[in-house]
């Protein structure tokens, strides 16, 4: 062995792996290279691991460059960080999510449904657009009901 130590993804067995051993109970072995960064046993390409939110993310970054690994292992954080409400920046806007939201919602929709859909949202950017979506609060929502009724 080189010295270095492995780190499992998989159950623990209470041995260590070995580059003899790419496998324990059918889980591949993983050795630890930097923070995220790991090298499968048994091969010289480099995988990301990253934990957010209490969920494990695994993915291959097919390469064997260790500096082009870095470079996507920070685009995959990346990625992962944008997933979730947890992470999204507290700063978004009313205009930012509800963009967000229709890319998604307009997938499911009949086409005439979407439009209706589109529209309705114009609006409601008019009032609540550039607002932060965390300051938006029911004072708002009455203020944008009376000028609705107007």
């Amino acid at each position: 062995m080189d010295g270095t130590s492995h780190r499992r993804v998989a159950c623990h067995t209470g041995r260590q792996p070995t580059i003899a051993d790419p496998q324990i109970n059918g889980q591949p072995v993983f050795k630890w290279v930097a923070e995220c960064l790991y090298r499968r046993s048994g091969s010289s390409k480099y995988f990301a691991l990253v934990k957010r939110h209490g969920k494990q993310y695994r993915k291959s970054l097919r390469t064997v460059d260790r500096q082009l690994a870095e470079r996507r292992l920070s685009v995959f954080c990346l990625k992962i960080g944008r997933n979730g409400n947890s992470s999204r920046d507290p700063g978004s806007t009313f205009l930012e999510l509800s963009r967000d939201w229709f890319a998604v919602a307009v997938t499911r929709l009949k086409p005439s449904s979407a439009r209706g859909v589109e529209g309705s949202l114009r609006q409601l950017n008019k009032h609540f657009g550039l607002l932060a979506v965390r300051n938006i609060t029911t004072a708002h929502c009455h203020d944008w009901e009376k000028m609705r009724t107007l």
